[in-house]
């Protein structure tokens, strides 16, 4: 089960995102993320120490990252030298009930909805345009009451950057 709600996640984050679609490889997907600080992800749906390994030895650029379901304590000894623990990033993948309902952006807040190839999504900002927050839904569902106009929590499978 595990496995293939890793596979949905990494689906859904690829096209809310507009990255390109996940590449299948013998020990997961590899993501392009796009970002200086995360050239892209590993997600191994179902790790063993060499699925591990055999990410981490594809790795080609740095800031290359691993997406992982497991306990960091499990995962971590199998990490090879140059490889480390992202501690602030490591959690669990997000998720929530989708329902209608009818949300309101809080007060001094405004939030602009679109839905583009399938993805519905909100943007809110203050009156001023500062301090942009974005969320997004597949458009087969309503977004969930908060719109996403308040902080975020960040939480992520067990992730590690290449040094």
């Amino acid at each position: 089960m595990v496995p293939e709600l890793v596979r949905i996640w990494a689906a859904g984050w690829v096209v809310s995102r507009q990255r390109p679609r996940a590449v299948e490889h013998p020990w997961g997907l590899y993501i392009d993320v796009g970002l200086p600080e995360q050239t892209g992800r590993h997600v191994l749906p179902d790790p063993d120490e060499g699925a591990v390994r055999a990410a981490t030895a594809s790795a080609t650029a740095p800031y290359t990252w691993l997406k992982l379901p497991v306990e960091t304590e499990t995962a971590e000894p199998w990490l090879p030298t140059g490889w480390v623990v992202d501690k602030e990033e490591t959690g669990h993948l997000m998720a929530t009930d989708l329902r209608t309902t009818r949300p309101a952006a809080p007060d001094g807040y405004r939030a602009t909805v679109e839905t583009a190839d399938g993805v519905t999504y909100v943007r809110c900002t203050t009156h001023t345009a500062s301090s942009p927050r974005r969320d997004r839904w597949p458009s087969s569902a309503r977004p969930p009451s908060s719109t996403g106009c308040r902080p975020r929590r960040h939480t992520a499978g067990a992730a590690w950057a290449a040094s």
